[in-house]
């Protein structure tokens, strides 16, 4: 096995070189030629199992395997049949002398030289020069930020309590094609970040990727230091979804296949950082209103919000004031809701890139604004704001009881009845009883109207055959 010395290893990639012929004096020469170039974490295998066991302890780094052509169906049999326990997406390059005789060997498994969900196939090259070129391909992109304006959307009409979760966007089922137009976007213009560069290069130009685990990798992307989450919380503080969506939609999905746990302990959650002096004078104005029908001050996140386990992690977040923000400290005093279906937050200690005692709150998250006080923390003048997690209104919002009030437009209503997250939901079982009454007596006369249609061609089946008959009498005689 080869590591560079006194090289900074995080961020280079690994690459895997499986071959029965690894210590040959040709292949001695490659590896020290590839170590030279302080670009891979480099570990050599004479036999397959060793190295799949070496792929099952990376997580989420960016690997390359180099298979020989002689080993290459021993490999892809053991990789598959250990596909639950690999924590990454790599890609197999298939280095062979003699591309003939290799296609010849494996034409029983010609489907699997393909891109599957769970691995990428780099092709097959016959010289070390093609096997290079294709390990050092780079791709640049930036993108220049807007500040964070508002963070939440504040419900000031009982009109407006329709639940954001159900939004008809986040219904609908999306394309995997979308997924992957996305994720080349990503790659596109935010691999001036090497770690973004490093996980997205993993999902790229893949089809089908099981959405428990392009969950994972969008959750920890967003966790990196990079423009990508600022630009996102930028765009979605404004409103503007639409870029964005794919990753938001995946959250919510990886919530709901349970790829991403909920947050279960009862205790408070901390978020510092900046709050802008608009956004101050809003809270402060709602707080002082009482709307007819609310409990509280109700709002939505509009963003992604990343708050901590650790309240003196999180208070390391608090920044000094400038002209238009000010400091502000969060306070999520009812973190954890009884209804452990909630789909809008996530646990990602175990996710996050930097392995920080991190609870990620997605966007359409709902809270109610308790109080607002001014104080000093670590010598800085700051707002804290205490919220409550709401989580879904229905166990909430007393008052309301009919779907109607949440949901005035008929159709959008007929939708969140019919998706399958109403089954989570504590809404009216009489709506959704006379919803289903309704579907079974369409079944009913559609029922009726084909057995209708069935004595009909029976009927005229038997005349056809009483005049087939005669005819035939009359020939007869």
């Amino acid at each position: 096995m080869i590591k560079p010395i006194f090289i900074n290893t995080y961020k280079m990639s690994n690459l895997i070189w499986i071959d029965g012929n690894i210590e040959s004096n040709e292949n001695k020469e490659y590896l020290k030629e590839l170590d030279n170039l302080n670009e891979f974490i480099i570990y050599s295998f004479k036999e397959v199992n060793k190295g799949i066991e070496k792929l099952k302890q990376i997580k989420f780094r960016n690997t390359y395997i180099i298979c020989s052509g002689a080993m290459y169906k021993e490999f892809i049999t053991n990789f598959e049949r250990e596909e639950n326990n690999i924590n990454v997406i790599p890609k197999i390059l298939i280095f062979t002398r003699d591309k003939n005789k290799f296609i010849e060997r494996t034409k029983d498994i010609k489907e699997k030289l393909l891109d599957k969900s769970f691995y990428s196939f780099g092709g097959i090259r016959t010289e070390f020069s093609e096997v290079k070129e294709f390990l050092l391909k780079k791709n640049p992109g930036k993108r220049k930020i807007e500040e964070e304006k508002l963070i939440f959307e504040y419900v000031d009409d009982i009109k407006k309590l329709y639940l954001p979760i159900y939004y008809k966007t986040l219904i609908k089922i999306t394309p995997l094609d979308d997924f992957d137009k996305f994720n080349k976007f990503i790659l596109s213009e935010y691999s001036s970040s090497e770690d973004i560069l490093e996980l997205f290069s993993q999902i790229n130009y893949l089809n089908n990727i099981p959405k428990t685990l392009l969950s994972k990798y969008y959750t920890r992307a967003y966790t990196i230091e990079s423009n990508l989450y600022k630009e996102m919380n930028s765009e979605l503080s404004k409103g503007n979804k639409e870029k964005f969506l794919p990753f938001i939609k995946m959250l919510y999905e990886g919530n709901k296949l349970g790829s991403l746990p909920i947050y279960s302990e009862n205790k408070n959650l901390y978020r510092g950082g900046k709050i802008s002096n608009e956004e101050i004078k809003k809270i402060k104005e709602y707080l002082n209103k009482k709307i007819e029908g609310l409990p509280g001050a109700i709002v939505y996140s509009r963003s992604f919000l990343s708050f901590s386990k650790d309240e003196r992690k999180a208070k390391e977040f608090i920044k000094k004031a400038n002209n238009n923000y000010n400091p502000v400290f969060f306070i999520i005093q009812n973190s954890n809701n009884d209804n452990k279906n909630l789909l809008t937050h996530s646990d990602i200690e175990n996710i996050s890139f930097y392995k920080e005692k991190e609870v990620l709150f997605f966007p359409f998250s709902s809270f109610e604004i308790n109080k607002i006080e001014d104080t000093q923390i670590n010598g800085i003048k700051t707002f804290i704001i205490y919220l409550n997690y709401l989580g879904k209104y229905e166990t909430q919002l007393k008052n309301v009881k009919d779907i109607n009030q949440i949901i005035p437009n008929s159709s959008f209503k007929n939708d969140i009845i019919e998706s399958k997250i109403i089954e989570n939901a504590n809404y009216n079982p009489k709506i959704i009883f006379e919803h289903k009454k309704n579907i079974f007596k369409k079944l009913k006369i559609l029922r009726k109207s084909i057995l209708t249609i069935i004595w009909k061609i029976s009927v005229m089946k038997l005349f056809v055959n009483i005049l087939m008959l005669k005819i035939k009498r009359m020939y007869k005689y």
